[in-house]
């Protein structure tokens, strides 16, 4: 139980969108992104496999939450003619979106053979 909820809050309480976003205006990388996708992956593997219980659901909504507020109170006003056309709120709107795919196909990757061949 302890390490479920040591496991959601450390995913959760990442801002993955405002990491993703920061590192592809300073240095115009896609390794934020990448990575971004990979955790959402590992989540919902996690998940499938019963480490994390259905709660991590939740995690993209909060993640989004505290990136939105990152995003609010850090961006740079050069920012909104970067992330075009979407504008910074509505880029990343559409990365969450799109995590939640990730998500997804964590949960179809973690799914558990019915009889193994040994």
């Amino acid at each position: 139980m302890i390490r479920r909820l040591a496991l959601f809050l450390l995913f959760a309480l990442i801002p993955y969108g405002y990491i993703g976003m920061q590192l592809d205006f300073s240095y115009h990388a896609l390794s934020g992104y990448i990575g971004w996708g990979v955790v959402f992956i590992l989540i919902g593997f996690l998940t499938r496999r019963r480490i994390l219980g259905l709660e991590c659901i939740a995690i993209p909504f909060i993640s989004y939450g505290i990136s939105y507020i990152c995003v609010q109170s850090f961006q740079n006003e050069r920012w909104s003619y970067f992330f075009i056309p979407f504008g910074v709120e509505g880029s990343l709107l559409l990365f969450y979106i799109l995590s939640l795919f990730a998500l997804g196909i964590g949960l179809l990757i973690g799914k558990k053979k019915k009889n193994p061949a040994l």
